[in-house]
């Protein structure tokens, strides 16, 4: 019997980096904020989500978007 060969993500290499989605925990440490705050957000659906049985995935990209939506841009040197 012959086995199958697993296949693996693409790599840098290959042109594409697979990001992979975050768990709540996850999602919060990157953020810097509790589980409970990122549950929050999922519930007003501040935050997109998916889920695959009653696990609750976070794309990767929403963390960039997430940041970037809440950026607060520094002032020019003149005006500090």
């Amino acid at each position: 019997m012959k086995r199958k060969k697993l296949r693996t993500p693409p790599t840098e290499s290959e042109g594409q980096m697979l990001a992979l989605p975050y768990s709540i925990p996850a999602f919060a440490k990157v953020l810097g904020v509790r589980p409970s705050t990122v549950r929050k957000k999922l519930a007003r659906r501040e935050v997109s989500y998916f889920k695959v049985g009653r696990k609750v995935s976070i794309p990767a990209s929403e963390a960039t978007r997430l940041i970037a939506a809440n950026m607060i841009p520094a002032l020019p040197p003149e005006r500090r």
